[in-house]
């Protein structure tokens, strides 16, 4: 069995090469518009995400002071 590094570097390549050659084609058709669009989402997925972590640490939060209350 050989390992074959032109088939192992073009199959992880290739997928990250044609999503940004895919991303200036709809960039020079919409007139930047696609990335405008795709750093919006980007944008509002790291809010929600931290959106998550504040509701995650406000139950553990929560539970603790409760925790103690029992004590």
């Amino acid at each position: 069995m050989t390992f074959d590094l032109v088939a192992a570097l073009t199959g992880a390549v290739g997928p990250i090469v044609g999503k940004h050659v895919g991303m200036g084609v709809a960039d020079s058709l919409t007139f930047g518009g696609a990335s405008a669009i795709k750093n919006s989402l980007a944008e509002i997925k790291a809010s929600a995400d931290q959106s998550n972590d504040n509701l995650f640490y406000w139950q553990i939060k929560t539970f603790l002071d409760t925790a103690s209350d029992l004590s």
